[in-house]
């Protein structure tokens, strides 16, 4: 009988742990800043990423270049208290496969419970205009420090890309965003780690603003067709497997 139980009381232990960290970091960041700009740097291993996305393909490593096996751009995250937009830094930036990109802007507003997507890639453009989409994290124990601060892991299951998700939060940065599409966790993501480890983003600096920054809406023709996140994410996993019914080794 105490065999069985002793399970359930660890982990009642570790939860109410975890909730009286998250509650105790909030209380204490709750009078900080809740504006500023972070900018955070994508390394990509892109042999890596590869192998993972299709592991029974054959490589073709000879016909890898040896700058495009490992990338490094950067992206900027402004936010609000209750908005945020996040762009490339273009003259640095690729994009996740490694070509150049100029258009991968993500905005949210909090408040409206809106976000908007305007991503080109592999030369098509895509407008997503949507309520903001619900991310289901599982908090786990682990503890790390990113770029100074002590942060807290979080996984969540990408059905899409079919990944787990690791994300890395501020304990002391109670404010929900995050880089790219990623949010929903009660402290600021500074790290994402996807494809097994074969793209990483993390926060190389942070600046916090003591009037909140300047966040525009991104702009597109009033005729242009807009998509819901759901569609825009068919249109990703379609792309996804017809790239993996392409024949032949993977060449780059």
């Amino acid at each position: 009988m105490h065999a069985s139980s002793e399970p359930k009381t660890k982990k009642m232990k570790r939860t109410i742990i975890l909730t009286a960290i998250i509650a105790l970091a909030a209380s204490f960041a709750s009078a900080q800043q809740t504006s500023g700009t972070i900018v955070y740097e994508i390394t990509t291993d892109v042999e890596k990423m590869m192998k993972w996305f299709m592991p029974d393909r054959k490589m073709d490593t000879y016909s890898w270049k040896e700058e495009w096996k490992f990338r490094k751009s950067k992206a900027e995250l402004k936010f609000t208290a209750s908005e945020t937009l996040y762009e490339p830094i273009v003259e640095e930036t690729m994009d996740r496969w490694g070509g150049a990109t100029e258009e991968h802007t993500i905005y949210s507003n909090k408040d409206k419970n809106k976000v908007c997507y305007v991503i080109r890639q592999m030369g098509k453009l895509s407008i997503v205009d949507d309520s903001i989409p619900k991310m289901k994290w599982k908090v786990t124990n682990a503890m790390k420090e990113v770029a100074g601060h002590i942060c807290m892991s979080a996984t969540y299951n990408d059905t899409i890309m079919g990944q787990e998700i690791t994300a890395w939060f501020a304990l002391d940065m109670p404010i929900p965003y995050g880089p790219d599409v990623y949010h929903g966790l009660p402290g600021m993501i500074l790290q994402i780690d996807l494809y097994g480890g074969g793209q990483i983003y993390a926060a190389k600096t942070i600046t916090m603003s003591d009037t909140p920054v300047k966040i525009d809406k991104p702009k597109y023709k009033k005729k242009t067709k807009t998509m819901t996140v759901d569609e825009y994410n068919a249109l990703v996993y379609k792309f996804m497997q017809d790239m993996k019914k392409r024949p032949g080794p993977m060449m780059f």
